[in-house]
């Protein structure tokens, strides 16, 4: 059973439904003495603040990226090919990376080799070295010039990186069927907060993924290390995300963007605005499990704020379109997303992509294969969710419309929040979804564990059609 909290202006009133019936939060890096990715420019352009070809580290005669100061102490990364958005994710010039402690130009010396994706450097299959710092970037904004497609992309790039390029001689498949690499690459180093804007362009990822992940796999952040300056304490994490007028094609289930490090919750606890109520007020929550507990908020706040107590990470979808497998998945626990403005998921069989005539086929569990591992029979179907995540917001105003060929169109382990305005249209279809298919038909929303919430406020509208 799932309980609803619609809280109107006139009170809060709650009913039980049924889910058949019925149809997630934050910025920070403290201690200003860490070290950043400074680049120790000599000259700065003072029209348009952009980084000169000779300070610019990545700086390449196929111009894949240009760095302009953004006013903060940071930098903007304009993109114009997928290098260079790989440049602007790994940040691999940043001396916060291990591999550059000794010589700041060692990345370029490992790239040129097409090392610089192994476990030793960028860390790109595994989680980061235990006990040491993790990395941060100073890039906190990626502008795309361009239409990203990383199908289209040099030997030596994807030898670093360690992607999916090649495509099949028939025409038809995921994307993963020469390279066979798997689809996640992990993305160790921290960005804190970091928009991706689109410029309404599209992404062709094929089957690749971003992977943030701290020291912990699908949990919290709980790593003691020893700081740039000497000193020793918890690893920061709080790696908030917000990517903007992009639209996304993808066949891997892990999505565009998958979380698996941190506490949803902390997120949460930071950006929710009630008062916090004090031992012996009514309703006094003293849970200490439960960072959303006033217990919590009184005691622990600032620690959430600088990403420790756990951490968190968290994705902000804003007039994003994706078509794919599944839109996002995180780790238990660890993430939640919130959509704003006009998005969409669509978690399709098949797809064609902008200015391509290949068909790409979503991953999925009920995929077949035939005896040469061929994943391009075409039959079978997609399973996915649009999203598998801990939390969801969907914020004011917003208009989210999400479908699926076979499959619940949220998987939620924690809670939904639709704010004012808000409207949601779901359509789960199928009968054979990946997870949680009890009663033989997709849900709207499926919340299989823990206490789940719906809480609705003001006009907040969710609708669930269903085989629609």
């Amino acid at each position: 059973m799932v309980t609803i909290t619609n809280n109107a202006q006139a009170g809060a009133q709650s009913q039980t439904i049924t889910p058949l019936t019925t149809t997630s939060v934050p910025n920070l890096q403290a201690n200003a003495a860490k070290k950043m990715n400074n680049f120790s420019m000599t000259t700065m352009p003072a029209a348009n603040r952009i980084v000169r070809a000779t300070d610019n580290p990545y700086d390449s005669p196929d111009h894949d990226l240009d760095l302009v100061e953004d006013g903060n102490g940071g930098y903007e990364a304009d993109v114009y090919t997928a290098k260079g958005l790989f440049e602007a994710v790994w940040d691999p010039a940043s001396p916060t990376w291990d591999f550059n402690r000794n010589n700041p130009d060692n990345w370029k010396a490992l790239f040129s080799k097409g090392i610089l994706g192994e476990d030793a450097n960028l860390h790109l299959g595994g989680s980061y070295k235990a006990n040491i710092y993790l990395p941060i970037s100073n890039i906190h904004k990626i502008v795309l010039m361009n239409n990203i497609d990383l199908s289209k992309i040099d030997d030596l790039t994807v030898k670093n990186y360690r992607m999916n390029y090649q495509l099949p001689a028939n025409n038809i498949g995921r994307g993963n069927e020469i390279n066979s690499k798997t689809s996640y690459k992990y993305v160790a180093i921290r960005h804190d907060n970091l928009l991706i804007d689109g410029k309404n362009h599209y992404i062709v990822m094929g089957f690749n993924n971003f992977a943030l992940i701290g020291h912990i796999w699908s949990g919290q952040e709980n790593q003691t290390v020893t700081y740039p300056d000497g000193t020793s304490g918890l690893q920061p994490y709080k790696e908030d995300w917000t990517i903007e007028d992009l639209d996304i094609y993808g066949t891997t289930y892990w999505g565009f963007i998958s979380c698996n490090t941190g506490i949803a919750k902390n997120r949460v606890a930071i950006k929710m605005k009630e008062p916090i109520k004090q031992p012996g007020d009514v309703g006094y929550n003293s849970d200490k499990n439960d960072p959303t507990s006033d217990y919590n908020r009184a005691n622990n706040l600032d620690d959430y704020k600088k990403g420790l107590a756990g951490g968190y990470s968290w994705i902000t979808y804003d007039n994003v379109h994706y078509v794919g497998s599944q839109f996002s998945w995180t780790g238990g626990g660890t993430s939640g997303v919130t959509i704003l403005g006009d998005t969409s998921g669509k978690s399709v069989r098949s797809f064609r992509a902008p200015d391509s005539d290949f068909i790409w086929l979503s991953e999925s569990n009920n995929l077949p294969i035939d005896s040469n591992n061929n994943a391009a029979v075409p039959h079978g179907g997609n399973d996915q969710q649009n999203f598998e995540v801990d939390q969801v917001e969907f914020g004011k105003d917003c208009n989210y419309t999400g479908t699926t060929y076979n499959g619940n169109t949220l998987e939620l382990t924690g809670s939904a929040v639709f704010r004012d305005g808000a409207k949601v249209d779901l359509y789960p279809h199928g009968t054979d979804t990946a997870e949680h298919h009890d009663g033989g038909m997709a849900y709207g929303i499926s919340m299989p564990s823990g206490t789940p919430t719906i809480n609705m406020y003001g006009s907040a509208q969710l609708n669930i059609h269903c085989n629609d």
